[in-house]
């Protein structure tokens, strides 16, 4: 048996981009890392995965990108939302999941278990 519990966190990010490609160069440098990518369309269907963005750093992070439909001043926009998923050391996880959405708030989801 065990108990889980989950601990989320808000904030505000300043260097959200709709460029997939800027977005990740800019994340590359704050956390010098390369990025596995895999994208979803607006139907969650795979437009690729597995896809290398390479910027010359040693450890390679996982990211996933949702494009979804937003309406921004009567104007229908695609904005990426992006997933990071970023390795800890820790008893029961391997990883922290971190969330980058287009209002430029990051969330960081995190599930420990404790084992009775």
């Amino acid at each position: 048996m065990g108990i889980a519990k989950s601990i989320e966190s808000y904030g505000i990010h300043h260097y959200y981009s709709s460029g997939i490609d800027i977005f990740l160069s800019k994340l590359a440098e704050l956390t010098a890392s390369n990025f596995d990518v895999m994208l979803l369309d607006l139907d969650c269907n795979i437009v690729y995965e597995n896809k290398l963005s390479d910027f010359g750093y040693n450890q390679t992070l996982h990211m996933n990108i949702l494009q979804s439909e937003y309406s921004i001043q009567n104007t229908k926009q695609l904005l990426p939302s992006y997933s990071l998923r970023y390795p800890i050391n820790y008893e029961y996880e391997i990883e922290l999941e971190i969330e980058f959405h287009p209002n430029q708030v990051r969330s960081i989801v995190f599930l420990t278990f404790e084992h009775l």
